[in-house]
């Protein structure tokens, strides 16, 4: 079985459902290897 991996339309797609949802604005996403992750707190941190 191939193995998935996240690419940059997967993260515009995280970004996109973030954006419309204003109760989630606290969240930013990650791409970190070949994952998404979703993070709060201040940018860089």
């Amino acid at each position: 079985m191939p193995k998935l991996s996240a690419e940059l339309p997967d993260v515009l797609v995280a970004e996109s459902y973030l954006d419309r949802h204003s109760e989630l604005a606290h969240l930013r996403v990650k791409k970190r290897g070949d994952t998404l992750t979703f993070v709060s707190g201040p940018e860089g941190g």
